[in-house]
C-alpha cells in the first residue's frame, strides 16, 4: 500500500504531458498548496 511503484506516465498520459497549462499546474502545485493553506489565515488577520 505504501509502496513507491510509479506509472509510467509517458506510457499512459502522453496527451496530459504535452499540455503546457497542465504541466504548469503540477509543477506549481506546492505552491499552490501552501498559499490555499496560509491565505486565509493572513487576510482574517
Amino acid at each position: 500500500m505504501f509502496g513507491r511503484d510509479r506509472t509510467n506516465a509517458a506510457r499512459f498520459a502522453p496527451d496530459l504531458l504535452a499540455d503546457l497549462d497542465i504541466t504548469r499546474i503540477s509543477r506549481l502545485f506546492p505552491l499552490w498548496t501552501v498559499l490555499s493553506l496560509f491565505s486565509p489565515a493572513v487576510i482574517r488577520a
